[in-house]
């Protein structure tokens, strides 16, 4: 053989000896007279000896059978353009014989193999079902393409390759050496023997079920213990078989079938074809249950809060706000969206968000929630026989927890805490008594102040002189200041954050309105400072305002948006950013004015411009600032009532989702000292609150 020969030869085994893993070697290959015939050679022989073709091989065939023959081709060819040595028509043959060689399962079929041999082992057809793993064991695995596209493949194929295509029925040791040995094996094969006479009747072409005898065991025909009670009880034959040959030595018969491997929870569920049966998510107590539910899966559940809404418009970000209080995580709806998704909103919109708004903004939830928990420690630690707290939560139910305390404040408060949330009543009841605590705030607050304004107020009146203050009281009665709980009886210290103040005119209460307006009446004749204020005070200066209500024939809404003057324009407001979860927490008239803006762009594809009108209403005269603000007055109701079910409905679509598509949702990580999948923990906790359904 001449040196170029040998080189030839050389060159040639170089590039088949591998198969192609590159569509530039595939190239050289097709190009050249001979080499497509040993590497088809090649593949055939791998094919045929079992073994498992190169996954980067596998891969390029597979990307290249997606596209047509034409397309596929002028792919290769580019990798590897050289002078031709054989027609178009030789390279085109050479590249379909490959490609005809190589016979691997796309992804779409490759699901439909899994799902059939799935079936096959649920019917107890061994047979195919045998035939059919052996078929996707010959396919490379799956590519991250293959995986991104289709979620559920991987946990199907997963929990396929842990199935054993016989069932193992098991007898308990406690039975086994009660009875001779020879007797038990004697009728562990009459039993085989006759039921596998039964079992052949029932023999077709491909299915020739079997049950034999190993190490004390009944290798079964079927796939699982619940298949084998049916065959048990579906055959009145068996049934007396295994009454006389094999009750009598403790059948395992509801014995777990082992998984092998490292088969998840989330796998075996997807890989048996079970199913989630969602509720409709349709009211307030519902969207309650789900953040519930999340809270009890514990860690981070950021992906089950919802993004979209049923028009593909986005969720408010941070419309879920995270609340920490020791080791218990709260999830509650902002602010904002809880008063609009727990209401129901006709021509008296503005009252009812503005109520809500009121109500927190004088005392947030966690305030509310804070005082009734600590006022249930505190009648549980002060030695009294009391059985109710304060605010009317039933000490009985804490009694047991009271022996647990060490007398480490802080270390009880966030044992009662836990308890409190393991214990789904007492929770409702908790959050019950805080939503009272509220409510009772602000119709006291409508006489009294908060101790944040009567400090401010006692410390204006301290600065005054003397003689000043003598000549105001000449006018308006002689000031004092006083402390007071809830239940309107005077206390000593203003420290604590149950109490109020109250502004005493020659010795009679004045509400805030009033002291207000009698002060505002001097302020020019005496020349008298402005009682100094700050953020949060203005806040509560904003939210006295709305208090006070319509005093005129426009609605009370409208005297709101026209009592914004220049220097404090509708447009600066709602040009807050909206999106934080700071904001969110902030609490005020002005911040609701810039959310309800910015919800209107998403409910209805923005079909309502609140933004727009507010801007309007800046711009525009006083007849005209009116009818632009009564008009929109008159949509609020049903731009709410809208807002409401989209964004439960948010909510359902999250929740059907998860059901159809777990595996979105899922993480395999620690519960405790083991691991799980983080759908399947998601998933009890769902089915207990009663959102899915068996």
């Amino acid at each position: 053989m001449s040196w170029q020969a040998i080189l030839k030869s050389r060159e040639d085994y170089i590039i088949v000896k591998a198969i192609p893993p590159s569509e530039l070697r595939l190239a050289m290959i097709i190009q050249q007279d001979g080499l497509t015939e040993k590497t088809v050679n090649s593949v055939k022989e791998t094919i045929k000896n079992n073994r498992k073709l190169p996954t980067r091989y596998t891969a390029m065939i597979n990307n290249l059978k997606r596209m047509s023959v034409e397309e596929g081709l002028q792919r290769v060819l580019s990798n590897f353009p050289m002078p031709k040595k054989l027609s178009d028509e030789k390279i085109r043959q050479n590249y379909e014989k490959i490609l005809n060689a190589t016979v691997i399962v796309d992804a779409p079929n490759l699901e439909k193999l899994v799902d059939d041999a799935l079936e096959a082992h649920k019917n107890g057809n061994m047979e195919k079902f045998q035939e059919l793993k052996a078929k996707i064991q010959k396919n490379p695995a799956l590519s991250k393409d293959q995986k991104a596209k289709n979620k559920k493949l991987t946990p199907k194929l997963n929990y396929l390759m842990s199935l054993s295509p016989n069932w193992t029925l098991k007898f308990t040791h406690f039975f086994a050496t009660m009875f001779d040995t020879g007797d038990f094996k004697k009728d562990l094969e009459e039993f085989a023997k006759k039921a596998n006479k039964i079992l052949k009747k029932t023999w077709t072409e491909n299915r020739k079920p079997k049950i034999l005898v190993e190490n004390d065991k009944l290798i079964t025909h079927v796939a699982s213990s619940t298949e084998f009670v049916k065959f048990i009880q579906g055959n009145k034959e068996i049934k007396e078989l295994y009454l006389v040959h094999l009750r009598n030595y403790g059948p395992d018969l509801k014995g777990e079938e082992k998984i092998t491997g490292s088969l998840t929870e989330l796998d075996a569920h997807i890989g048996q074809g079970l199913k989630m049966n969602p509720i409709n998510i349709t009211t307030y107590s519902h969207v309650k249950d789900y953040l519930q539910a999340l809270e009890l899966i514990i860690g981070n559940v950021g992906v089950f809060i919802p993004t979209k809404l049923k028009d593909g418009s986005s969720f408010p970000q941070n419309g879920v706000l995270e609340r920490k209080s020791g080791n218990t995580t709260t999830l509650v709806i902002n602010p904002f969206l809880d008063i609009i998704l727990s209401s129901n909103f006709d021509q008296n919109w503005f009252n009812s968000i503005f109520q809500g708004l009121r109500m927190r903004g004088f005392t947030s939830d966690n305030l509310a929630r804070n005082t009734v928990i600590r006022d249930i420690y505190e009648k549980l630690t002060d030695n009294s026989d009391a059985t109710e707290s304060t605010y009317g939560a039933d000490l009985n139910q804490f009694r047991d927890l009271r022996d647990d305390f060490t007398g480490n404040e802080k270390s009880d408060m966030n044992k009662l805490r836990q308890y409190i949330k393991e214990y789904e009543t007492l929770k409702e009841r908790i959050d019950t008594l805080s939503t009272t605590f509220q409510q009772n705030r602000l119709k006291e607050l409508e006489k009294y102040y908060t101790l944040e304004e009567i400090e401010t107020i006692d410390k204006w009146w301290k600065s005054l002189d003397d003689e000043l203050k003598e000549e105001i009281e000449d006018e308006i009665g002689e000031f004092e200041i006083e402390y007071r709980d809830f239940q309107g009886d005077e206390v000593t210290t203003n420290l604590d954050a149950k109490s109020y103040g109250v502004v005493l005119l020659d010795g009679q209460e004045t509400s805030p309105n009033e002291f207000e307006k009698e002060i505002q009446e001097l302020r020019d004749y005496f020349d008298i400072d402005e009682i100094e204020s700050d953020k949060k005070l203005d806040a509560f200066k904003t939210l006295r305002r709305v208090l006070i209500g319509s005093q005129g024939e426009t609605s009370e809404f409208t005297e709101f948006l026209l009592s914004f003057d220049e220097e404090n324009a509708l447009t600066n407001i709602i040009s807050k950013k909206t999106d934080s979860a700071a904001f969110m927490e902030k609490l005020s008239p002005e911040n609701s004015l810039a959310f309800l803006a910015k919800l209107g762009k998403r409910i209805n594809k923005g079909s309502l411009d609140i933004a727009g009108t507010f801007k309007s209403i800046d711009t525009v005269n006083a007849d005209k600032k009116v009818e632009l603000a009564e008009k929109l007055n008159e949509k609020m109701p049903k731009f709410l009532n809208d807002a409401r079910k989209q964004l439960i409905e948010a909510f359902d679509i999250t929740l059907k989702d998860f059901a159809n598509n777990p595996e979105k949702y899922n993480k395999e990580r620690k519960f405790g000292k083991i691991y799980r999948s983080s759908a399947i923990v998601a998933k009890e906790k769902f089915e207990s609150k009663g959102l899915l359904r068996d």
